[in-house]
């Protein structure tokens, strides 16, 4: 039977293609991408909120009134305990919103209770 001598039907029916291996490829890395593309939308539009201070801080802590000479080192060692100097400047800079440790005469700090530092004076 020629084509044009086979029914209407069975004309208009084509084996199914089969894609190439690069096709595949391609089809499979263009999927990716798009998960990838998503995720990293997701992401840039829906931050999660910053890490409260719940797994930081045990208690409110204490202030500290800046006097003339003082340096956030200074303070944060006084309050630092065991903890390492440098990471409670970052936790009194956190606390206390600053940009900089810049601080002036007359500042009042809060400085944070922190999990396994003792405060000065407690």
């Amino acid at each position: 039977m020629t084509a044009s001598t086979l029914p209407a039907h069975s004309r208009l029916q084509r084996p199914a293609a089969r894609r190439s291996r690069r096709a595949m490829r391609r089809a499979r890395t263009l999927a990716v991408l798009l998960v990838l593309l998503v995720a990293t939308l997701v992401l840039v539009l829906f931050p999660r909120p910053a890490e409260t201070g719940s797994r930081l801080f045990d208690q409110p802590g204490t202030t500290h009134t800046v006097s003339a000479g003082d340096t956030l080192w200074e303070i944060a060692e006084q309050y630092a305990g065991r903890r390492d100097i440098r990471e409670m400047i970052l936790i009194i800079r956190e606390a206390n919103n600053l940009d900089s440790v810049t601080i002036q005469p007359g500042q009042t700090l809060v400085i944070p209770a922190v999990k396994g530092t003792t405060i000065a004076g407690r």
